[in-house]
């Protein structure tokens, strides 16, 4: 977003009647953000439609509404140092980020990261802006510790656990069980707790954490071997002889290996004979088909 002393030049020069292209030109915001962060906020004048349905807003109604604003009462638009604390709020995990995604978690628009990119290019200065790879992606290590360098302010390296305890404000201990266990880290909503505390999206949240927490990524999925001929897993098998898979499983779990005729036994693989189940259900008259 521009500074407020360009946007009210840019304003000066607007007629009395804008749209919304010519408040998002003027501002330096997209018009997207504008239809979705400004429009949607009641206080923000509504306007009214012009003749070939363009809405139209006064520019003075506009103008005062965002010198209002939070957002406006700097007069210098947001740099490295305004970044600083940020930057600092999030550990280097080893993650490599489009610019959509930095923008999210740095709380900016994209025009502000791409303007960093541009104007702090190799050969320009001591501390060019870490450069993207061949799928425009940066890392955030490397960009986290080129904005903490135009701050005064040393940055500290936190362990992970730690960080994490100090953003959701429970136990060191609590935080590195999370650390460890996927089932425990769902139950307690970690992603979610650390998206909201972060004011950024669940995905993003995810994958900050999951980067450098294995234990996080959910492991494969084990491929089940195909059943040898002739043998069978639970559901084929109450198909073949025409008795419920519950009626089966009751079998198997009443007449085990210490039973006088126990129950034909499963593979590793969780499969049974065929004609050994009909010979047992016959034995016992289950009448199988």
């Amino acid at each position: 977003m521009k500074p407020l002393t360009d946007i009210r030049a840019a304003f000066a020069a607007l007629p009395e009647d804008i749209d919304t292209d010519q408040i998002a030109e003027a501002t330096g915001r997209q018009r997207a953000s504008v239809l979705r962060n400004w429009a949607q906020d009641p206080t923000f004048p509504s306007g009214t439609r012009g003749p070939d349905g363009t809405r139209l807003r006064k520019k003075k109604a506009v103008l005062a509404w965002i010198e209002k604003q939070p957002f406006a009462q700097r007069e210098n638009p947001p740099g490295p140092r305004n970044l600083a604390e940020r930057a600092r709020a999030l550990p280097p995990l080893a993650l490599r980020l489009s610019v959509s995604e930095m923008a999210e978690v740095l709380g900016v628009v994209r025009q502000a990261v791409n303007y960093y990119a541009a104007n702090y290019r190799p050969g320009t200065t001591d501390r060019p802006f870490p450069a993207a790879d061949g799928k425009r992606r940066r890392s955030w290590p490397e960009v986290r510790a080129w904005i903490l360098d135009q701050d005064p302010q040393t940055a500290e390296q936190t362990p992970l656990a730690e960080w994490l305890a100090a953003q959701l404000k429970i136990r060191t201990k609590t935080a590195e069980a999370l650390l460890t266990d996927p089932q425990a880290a769902e139950g307690a909503g970690l992603v979610e707790q650390l998206a909201t505390r972060l004011g950024i999206g669940t995905q993003t949240a995810e994958a900050l954490l999951k980067a450098n927490v294995p234990a996080l990524v959910p492991a494969p999925a084990r491929k089940r071997r195909q059943p040898a001929p002739g043998r069978m897993l639970m559901a084929p098998l109450a198909r073949a002889v025409g008795i419920g898979r519950g009626s089966l499983y009751n079998y198997a779990s009443n007449h085990t290996l210490d039973s006088d005729d126990p129950f034909p036994a499963a593979d590793d693989d969780g499969a049974r004979d065929l004609e050994e189940v009909r010979a047992w259900l016959t034995r016992h008259g289950k009448n199988p088909t």
